[in-house]
């Protein structure tokens, strides 16, 4: 368990992704400080002039944009540190300028949508064109349905992750999670260059979340970073087509919640925590849902047995988002009868004096 984070820390990959990042999680936190001034100098009637779903409940969403931007800087930097003879075999892949044009247009799909009255149906239907662009004109190794997996898997899990990703508001938990999400794609993939560099990007990002609670991923960035991922295990795990099942399912929560908080409606149990316990739950369910989509899904070699394996972490992260709504009104116990007797009357009831 310890020897993959050895290899991690001292390998280069890590170590150009991490100037990166830090430098972008620099750049985040100070343009999330000028955000929340700004919000709070406005004051919120501005935005509801304008008709705005923005609320002072969220934190500005910086970190999805932030690792999607560093993430394509360092592995620009990676290419550029290669010795020409690696760089003319093409063992490391070049990162496409169509791949680069498809995240824009992902995120700025997911992020129109993020304004409409139905952001997921919205989010998915806008995010095909970008997720159709990051396989244009690309030949992909192994399977033929890894474009597939990424088209789909960007144009629906994105608009998933930035519903939880918006339901997650003020908590900082989201940019901790997708550091746990990188960091399971590169326990799975066979091949591990261009994950690292991911992951370097994803460790000073994550501390605009958690401890000092700065920014979210934002709607658009979080389905661009799911793009990006996506892309990256192709280029790096289609030797063994279960990591890219593993990565789609490292996930987790970003894709299971918000179909949980669905479900809610039909389940009425729910966990009656205190707020800080629901958070370490939701942070605990994380790692070891990515974990298990990792190093039990990921590590199968076919994709139907990865998915075998996968179900139960998706049938949990499911039951998890019906017991704990996060961002969510609760569901009453007792569903639309309760709700008519308490606004109707009994007929034939009296009140006798005491």
């Amino acid at each position: 368990m310890l020897e993959p984070v050895r290899t991690a820390l001292e390998a280069p990959e890590l170590h150009i992704g991490l100037l990166r990042g830090l430098v972008a999680a620099f750049a985040a936190g100070v343009l999330a400080l000028v955000a929340v001034g700004l919000r709070s100098l406005l004051g919120r009637r501005w935005l509801r002039r304008l008709r705005l779903t923005a609320s002072s409940r969220r934190l500005p969403g910086l970190v999805g944009p932030a690792f999607v931007v560093a993430s394509v800087l360092a592995l620009e930097a990676l290419q550029r540190s290669l010795i020409p003879a690696v760089r003319v075999a093409g063992t490391v892949p070049d990162l496409p300028t169509s791949v680069v044009l498809g995240l824009g247009l992902v995120w700025l799909g997911v992020a129109v949508a993020g304004l409409t009255p139905a952001p997921l149906p919205v989010g998915m239907l806008l995010a095909l064109p970008g997720a159709w662009r990051l396989v244009a004109g690309q030949e992909f190794l192994g399977p033929s349905w890894v474009p597939w997996l990424i088209v789909l898997g960007t144009a629906v899990a994105g608009p998933l992750a930035a519903e939880a990703d918006r339901d997650l508001g003020r908590t900082g938990l989201s940019p901790v999670m997708w550091l746990f999400v990188v960091g399971a794609a590169y326990a799975t993939v066979p091949d591990t260059e261009l994950a690292l560099v991911l992951l370097g990007v994803a460790i000073p990002l994550a501390l605009l979340g958690l401890p000092f609670r700065l920014a979210r991923l934002g709607d658009g960035g979080a389905a661009a970073s799911i793009g990006l991922l996506l892309w990256v295990a192709s280029q790096q795990g289609w030797a063994r087509p279960g990591s890219l099942i593993g990565t789609l399912g490292a996930l987790a929560l970003f894709t299971t919640f918000p179909i949980g908080h669905r479900l809610r409606r039909w389940f009425r149990f729910e966990l009656h925590w205190s707020r800080n316990r629901r958070l370490l739950v939701v942070l605990l369910a994380q790692f070891v849902l990515a974990m298990w989509a990792s190093r039990v899904a990921g590590l199968a070699y076919g994709a139907i047995e990865a998915i075998a394996r996968l179900i139960p972490a998706v049938a949990a992260g499911i039951a998890l988002g019906i017991a704990m709504p996060m961002g969510r009104r609760r569901v009453p116990r007792s569903g639309r009868s309760s709700r008519r007797v308490r606004t109707e009357p009994s007929i034939g009831s009296t009140r006798t004096p005491a």
